[in-house]
């Protein structure tokens, strides 16, 4: 039996196997991508000397001055990011970023995708779980997790990728560090990991909030006593308390 190619992960051989795969659609839909969305090295440093350049031209006294110094504003881009419980590791590195820069609270948004409001998911992928099935996820699942950052000072849902660019204008401090629409980054588990390793920071942070501590003390108190369940607590139930059911 013979083996499946081996597909090259970076650089020439890459780009290579994949024109020798896809031909020139492949080519030609990458091309489209990149001036959409840039990716490569070269692309995002022309989109970031072009966004210097407009941003010179247009200068105004206000320009550069935000009244939200005190503000974190953490961007969720779902261009790049998935919709589920990893989104509490991007809290806990928008946090340990609040602490580093000495600010007083974070602003979460959370910006659409360009792929039905998603990130392109592979085809097995997109079979399990749809896009409708993901997007419900947002209001279920990514805003009521946002309880458990105790700096929250406020969530933005933004309602297209325009209305976000307008707010890093806007904003002072963002998270992930240069993010741009344009230029969507995910730091994913990754950041707080390094920050432990290499800080020595303590990534706990995230606390739940004290209404929801005490409906699991209750809870847990029944079985101490030996009293059996709370009268109609169960994990259902506190699931929804919690704002994740």
């Amino acid at each position: 039996m013979s083996r499946p190619p081996r597909i090259p992960l970076s650089g020439p051989q890459l780009l290579l196997y994949k024109l020798r795969t896809g031909g020139l659609g492949w080519l030609s839909q990458r091309l489209r991508e990149e001036w959409h969305l840039p990716r490569t090295a070269t692309g995002q440093a022309l989109y970031r000397g072009a966004r210097a350049l407009g941003r010179a031209v247009s200068w105004s006294p206000r320009a550069g001055i935000s009244d939200r110094d005190d503000l974190l504003y953490a961007f969720y881009d779902l261009s790049v990011a998935p919709v589920t419980f990893d989104f509490l590791w991007f809290l806990a590195g928008a946090e340990l970023e609040r602490r580093r820069r000495d600010l007083r609270a974070v602003h979460v948004a959370i910006v659409p995708g360009r792929y039905d409001g998603l990130r392109r998911e592979t085809p097995e992928y997109e079979a399990r779980i749809s896009p409708a099935a993901r997007r419900s996820r947002i209001a279920a699942m990514l805003v009521p997790a946002c309880a458990f950052l105790p700096t929250l000072s406020g969530i933005t849902v933004a309602s297209s990728r325009e209305q976000a660019a307008q707010l890093v204008d806007r904003a002072g401090a963002v998270f992930p560090q240069r993010y741009e629409p344009a230029l969507p980054r995910y730091p994913g588990p990754q950041e707080p990991l390094r920050a432990a390793r290499e800080e020595g920071a303590r990534i706990g942070v995230l606390r739940a909030r004290d209404q929801d501590s005490r409906v699991i003390d209750e809870w847990l108190g029944c079985f101490r006593t030996g009293h059996g369940a709370m009268p109609g607590a169960g994990i259902r139930d506190i699931a929804r308390v919690s704002g994740f059911w």
